[in-house]
């Protein structure tokens, strides 16, 4: 039996869903839908409550915390066209993580973390993830937070994902100039700079 499902229709759209994106809808849309959707929420809600099964749909604050910097790092990335010198630190270790074998139990859950990102969303959500939190944050949190933060992901993934992201992906340079990374230098590039020895590529890093 087909799993059930919601979609939505706007004047200019036919049926789809929130997987399919929102590219090209007006704000009055968005916001009738977002209205639409959270009473269709509570409605649902409150019919499993009248049938006494319980809602769990609880978020730990660290997990809304993880979500919040991801959009923003999503958001500077496609505005300004570069990550900063921490993000570009940060993605810099993620790289070392997955290109060598974790013994290191920190290490290890951090290598299967970028993994399942890697597998259920893409690269170039695991470069954001990497760029946003890192390790030290990722490890930080519980067993329980990690399961939460990856359904996020994979349920916001099309938030996420822009065209010039996925460019990061497929040509990719670091740029000395200004620090960080330029996506002019991205797009004109089918290498990634070593960060210290400019010797690697990207899919080689990620095993694709």
């Amino acid at each position: 039996m087909d799993t059930p499902g919601v979609f939505m229709r706007t004047a200019g759209r036919d049926l789809f869903s929130y997987q399919d994106g929102y590219e090209r809808m007006s704000i009055p849309d968005l916001t009738m839908l977002l209205k639409q959707a959270r009473e269709t929420s509570q409605s649902l809600e409150a019919e499993l409550l009248k049938r006494q099964v319980p809602v769990d749909h609880t978020r730990s604050n660290v997990v809304t915390e993880c979500s919040h910097k991801l959009q923003k790092t999503a958001r500077n990335l496609k505005v300004l066209g570069r990550l900063n010198d921490r993000e570009t630190t940060l993605v810099a270790a993620a790289i070392e993580i997955l290109e060598t074998k974790q013994t290191n139990r920190e290490s290890k859950i951090y290598q299967t973390f970028l993994d399942d990102i890697i597998n259920f969303c893409g690269h170039a959500v695991a470069l954001l993830c990497a760029a946003s939190l890192g390790k030290q944050k990722l490890v930080s949190l519980n067993a329980e937070d990690r399961i939460q933060l990856v359904e996020y992901i994979k349920t916001n993934q099309s938030i996420l994902k822009f065209t010039t992201l996925e460019e990061v992906v497929e040509k990719y340079q670091l740029s000395d100039r200004n620090g960080g990374i330029t996506l002019e230098a991205l797009e004109a590039s089918a290498t990634i700079a070593d960060w210290r020895r400019i010797n690697c590529t990207w899919h080689k890093t990620f095993r694709s």
